[in-house]
């Protein structure tokens, strides 16, 4: 189940973000926010996307949710919500960010702007899936 929604949520990003008529843009929207909400469901109740253990799934929608506020709700105007607008997926992505693998992801350009120092902020997946 998780492989089948990164994979739509990467294609929905994509379709949103190279859509030229304003119904294939909404319809991307649309969906993106469906797979977001879903995925938000699922993290109320798991710790990670198939239960207890990271796995590469996990690998997948980190690499997605660490762009989303800085560069997918701008450029691809998918800004329904920020990634932390969701409860779940933003305690989610900062549990992972503070896994140091996560947090040292290569990056190659990295904009100076904006300040990201609340990636650094406590998350509360341990307290919760105690």
């Amino acid at each position: 189940m998780a492989v089948k929604l990164i994979d739509e949520l990467q294609k929905e990003i994509k379709a949103a973000g190279e859509a030229v008529t304003q119904e294939a843009y909404e319809k991307a929207y649309d969906h993106t926010f469906q797979i977001l909400d879903n995925l938000e469901k699922l993290l109320n109740d798991n710790r990670y996307l198939e239960g207890n253990e990271i796995t590469e799934e996990d690998k997948r929608l980190y690499d997605i949710l660490i762009r989303f506020d800085a560069v997918y709700y701008f450029k691809q105007r998918l800004n329904r919500n920020a990634l932390r607008d969701y409860d779940n997926l933003w305690n989610y992505a900062k549990e992972l960010y503070s896994i140091p693998e996560y947090k040292e992801f290569p990056y190659q350009i990295v904009g100076l702007g904006p300040d990201e120092s609340y990636w650094n902020e406590p998350n509360n997946r341990a307290e919760k899936f105690a």
